[in-house]
């Protein structure tokens, strides 16, 4: 059995996200996931955090709230 997914069906999986009233497309809310993702990883590497200060702890929170 393939479990391989078309890219039909990854972009039916990616959630549903509304900007400022927009409805984003599956490849635009797959783009906005990967590069919060990506952020993230960033956030985790201490000097990183460091040179964005105090908020980095915060950015880092609501990342993860996001991504479960």
């Amino acid at each position: 059995m393939d479990k391989s997914k078309t890219i039909e069906e990854m972009l039916a999986s990616e959630p549903k996200i509304t900007i400022n009233g927009k409805s984003l497309t599956g490849a635009q809310a797959m783009t906005l996931r990967v590069a919060l993702s990506n952020f993230r990883i960033e956030l985790m590497e201490p000097d990183y955090a460091k040179e964005l200060g105090p908020i980095a702890s915060g950015y880092l929170a609501r990342a993860t709230e996001i991504e479960r």
